[in-house]
């Protein structure tokens, strides 16, 4: 079962990105998969003991297994009522047939979100050149109609002081804003047979407390849910009102329902993916992203760095399925008494037309 998750934050959001400069820890302007997926695990560690016969070592040792208990999207956006994807590292058929589209091939390029109603388009190779100068031309003072302000970035200085010395360190914190009604949303196919899809959501609910990301400390990356999730495809009476009473999101989750059951052997990555096994025949289009950094486990209070790996990143386009892995990126030396780490690596995929 498919549903589509929104979520509201209220405050600055830091995404560590693991290309970070000299005294500055810069923020990524998206939640992946990896990251949401440890957030929620974490939170499921600190009440397993609540949740009937269930053991988080034998849930997670299910995600072995080609259909895992859950597979879930990184961070797409939507502003009031329209749906945003990382755009498909893929390009479009309208450069080559329309010759004066030229002048807007690297600025598309650079483009990093597409609408859903254009995504939709693509995956059934239907974006036109009008379609994509909606991107860039704008008749008023406003941003184009299809590209606007989605958040902000800023960056904090902080100082640390060492206890002993009381020498201190200066350096600085990136931070994200999102603007006025920004959402983050993600997918999640959930499939599990040991958790309920209730306390999946009261996982989501305590990680919306402790806040998602990094600087939790500080107060950043706290949220609530905009309202319940929507399963996809089904009957809209079961839908939040919120949703129900506006024609326009009512249209949008219609669409998301054709966008996931479009027929295709291709796939688009709405996720991060560490697959299992990939030959070169495999791929189409992609990028490599580079994930590694430290680790703070909230049932055994260690802090450790992760071995670093290298993964295909959202927008990623393959010729057919991928099976992807839960990849243990524990450190050689693991103290004794710690749980093993380990990164998320599944695929949440859309079905997509080359």
């Amino acid at each position: 079962m498919k549903y589509l998750v929104e979520l509201q934050f209220d405050h600055a959001v830091h995404f560590g990105s693991s290309v970070a400069g000299f005294g500055v820890e810069e923020v990524d302007d998206t939640c992946h998969s990896d990251t949401l997926f440890s957030g929620i695990i974490n939170q499921l560690a600190t009440v397993e003991h609540l949740i009937p016969h269930f053991s988080l070592k034998n849930f997670l040792e299910e995600f072995d297994s080609q259909k895992p208990p859950f597979q879930i999207s990184s961070f797409g956006l939507v502003k009031d009522t329209d749906y945003f994807l990382p755009k498909p590292l893929l390009e479009p058929a309208a450069f080559t047939a329309e010759p004066l589209l030229t002048e807007y091939r690297k600025e598309f390029k650079k483009l990093k979100w597409i609408h859903l109603e254009d995504f939709h388009k693509w995956q059934n190779k239907l974006l036109s050149g009008s379609d994509i100068k909606n991107y860039f031309d704008s008749y008023s003072n406003e941003p184009p109609p299809k590209a606007p302000s989605f958040y902000k970035t800023l960056t904090k200085a902080q100082h640390a002081q060492d206890r002993e010395t009381e020498a201190t360190q200066l350096y600085h914190v990136g931070q994200l804003f999102y603007a006025d009604e920004v959402y983050p949303f993600f997918l999640v196919d959930f499939n599990s047979k040991h958790l309920s899809w209730e306390w999946f959501k009261e996982a989501l609910r305590l990680l919306g407390i402790s806040g998602l990301g990094g600087r939790r400390s500080s107060g950043y990356g706290k949220f609530t849910l905009r309202y319940e999730p929507i399963l996809i495809g089904d009957d809209e009476s079961q839908w939040p009102k919120e949703v129900r009473e506006t024609t326009r999101h009512r249209k949008a989750v219609e669409l998301w329902n054709k966008v996931l059951n479009h027929e295709s052997e291709g796939r688009y990555l709405f996720s991060l993916l560490k697959p299992k096994v990939i030959t070169e025949n495999d791929y189409v289009s992609y990028y490599l992203l580079i994930r590694k950094g430290w680790f703070f486990s909230n049932s055994s209070f260690y802090q450790m760095k992760r071995k670093t790996v290298y993964m295909f990143s959202e927008g990623s386009i393959f010729s057919k399925p991928i099976e992807g892995e839960l990849l243990n990126i524990s450190p050689d030396e693991l103290p004794e008494e710690h749980h093993e780490l380990y990164r998320y690596g599944h695929p949440f995929t859309i079905p997509f037309s080359i």
